[in-house]
C-alpha cells in the first residue's frame, strides 16, 4: 500500500523539462519586467513560457509567476526590471536577418545625428531596423522603456555610455575605384566637400560620383545640410536674394548662373544662364549678387576689355549707376542708361580689384579693395 501511494505521488508531479523548441536566453530568477503585457498563459513552470513567446506574435519577453497555479506574463518588450520574489523572466532568441552590420560595441554611445528610433528588447535587432531606415548608417541601443535602437545617419562623438551598445551598417565601396585605405594618414587641404558616413570605405562611393554640391545649413542643425544641390561644374560665388532669401543664385567655374528656390528642395534651378546663350565665358570667380530689376527696364549690357571683371556694385541711391572692378586694377562706372559704354574710369590701382563698395550715404562715394592689401576712397 505505501509502494502504491509513492507511485501515484510521483505520477501526479509534473515531469519538468524544457519542452522549449525556440532559442531563449537564461531566465533571470525573481526579476519581473514590469507592465507590456499582450496576454497570458497558464503554466506549471517558466521553461514552458518560451514556447507560448514565440508563438505570440510581437512577443520578445516573458515573466512566469505563481498566480492561480503559474501564469506566463507574455509581454511585446522589456518593461521597468523589478525585484519580485518568486519570479523568473527572459526573452526570445532570435538571429538579426542582416548580414550587414559590424560589430557591436558594448558601452559606447555615438550621441546625436537620430534620424528615427525603435523598440527592441536588444541590440542584435537594432541592425534590421538601421538597415530598413533610409539612409541609416549607425545605430546605438539603449534600455530606455525597455529597449530602444537609436538610429542615425552618421556616427556623432564616441562617448562612454554603461549598458549602452553601438554598431554601423557595412558599406562595400564601388568595385575597382578604390586604393587600399591607409590607417593613420591624412592628405591635409584641396578639399571639394563633406559627407557623413559611418565607415572610410563609404567615402569611396562619394568619391567616384564627384558631385560638385551646393549644400545648406541652418543654426538648427550645423551638423547636416538642410538642402543639397549638385552641379556639373564647380561653385566658385554664390549670394541670397536681400529682399527674397528662399532664392540663391550659384556662379560655376565653366561660366554658368544658376539660380534656385531652397523651398522647392529640388535639384532642378528655376534659372540658369550657360555659355551656350553666350553670356559668361570665365568663371564668375570673384563676386555674384541677386538684384530686383524691373521687368519692363532690362536691356543687355556688354562690355569689351583687355581684362575681365571682378566684382561690382550698384548705388542704392542712385539705381542706375555701378561700378566694376577689373582683373588689370581698372574701376569703370557705368550706367544702365548707356548700354554702349562705360561713363568713367578710374585708374588708381595696379593690381586686381577684389571689392567695390558704394557709399550707402553718399552717391558719388565708393570704396575699392585691391590684391596689394590696398583700399581707396
Amino acid at each position: 500500500m505505501v509502494f502504491l501511494r509513492l507511485l501515484l505521488a510521483f505520477a501526479a508531479t509534473p515531469f519538468l523539462v524544457n519542452a522549449s523548441k525556440y532559442p531563449c536566453s537564461a531566465i533571470e530568477d525573481n526579476v519581473d519586467y514590469h507592465g507590456n503585457d499582450i496576454t497570458y498563459t497558464r503554466r506549471v513552470s517558466a521553461e514552458y513560457c518560451c514556447d507560448d513567446c514565440a508563438k505570440t506574435d510581437k512577443c520578445q519577453v516573458f515573466t512566469w509567476t505563481d498566480y492561480e497555479g503559474g501564469t506566463c506574463w507574455l509581454k511585446h518588450s522589456k518593461g521597468e526590471k523589478k525585484y519580485a520574489y518568486g519570479a523568473k523572466s527572459g526573452s526570445i532568441k532570435s538571429e538579426p536577418t542582416s548580414d550587414k552590420c559590424r560589430g557591436i560595441e558594448a558601452n559606447f554611445d555615438y550621441p546625436g545625428n537620430d534620424i528615427t528610433h525603435t523598440r527592441q528588447v536588444s541590440a542584435e535587432y537594432c541592425c534590421d531596423d538601421c538597415a530598413k531606415t533610409h539612409r541609416c548608417q549607425a545605430f546605438t541601443w539603449t534600455d530606455y522603456e525597455g529597449g530602444t535602437c537609436w538610429l542615425k545617419h552618421s556616427k556623432g562623438e564616441k562617448k562612454l555610455a554603461i549598458g549602452a551598445m553601438s554598431g554601423s551598417i557595412k558599406s562595400d565601396p564601388i568595385p575597382d575605384k578604390c586604393s587600399y585605405i591607409e590607417a593613420d594618414v591624412d592628405y591635409p587641404g584641396n578639399d571639394i566637400a563633406s559627407t557623413r558616413q559611418a565607415h572610410a570605405v563609404s567615402c569611396c562611393d562619394d568619391c567616384a560620383m564627384n558631385r560638385r554640391l551646393v549644400c545648406c545649413y541652418s543654426h538648427k542643425n550645423t551638423s547636416h545640410p538642410e538642402f543639397i544641390f549638385a552641379t556639373e561644374s564647380g561653385v566658385m560665388c554664390l549670394d541670397f536674394q536681400p529682399q527674397q532669401p528662399v532664392l540663391l543664385a550659384e556662379g560655376c567655374y565653366d561660366g554658368t548662373v544658376m539660380v534656385h528656390d531652397v523651398r522647392n528642395n529640388v535639384n532642378r534651378p528655376i534659372y540658369t544662364s550657360t555659355i551656350k546663350a553666350g553670356k559668361h565665358t570665365d568663371p564668375p570667380a570673384m563676386q555674384l549678387k541677386l538684384v530686383n530689376i524691373v521687368k519692363d527696364d532690362t536691356e543687355e549690357t556688354s562690355l569689351s576689355g583687355l581684362a575681365g571683371g571682378c566684382c561690382f556694385d550698384i548705388n542704392r541711391l542712385s539705381e542706375h549707376l555701378f561700378v566694376v572692378g577689373t582683373e588689370e586694377g581698372k574701376i569703370y562706372k557705368c550706367s544702365k542708361a548707356y548700354s554702349g559704354q562705360y561713363l568713367e574710369n578710374y585708374t588708381g590701382h595696379h593690381m586686381t580689384v577684389y571689392a567695390v563698395r558704394w557709399n550707402p550715404f553718399r552717391e558719388r562715394c565708393f570704396l575699392s579693395c585691391i590684391a596689394g592689401w590696398t583700399v581707396k576712397l
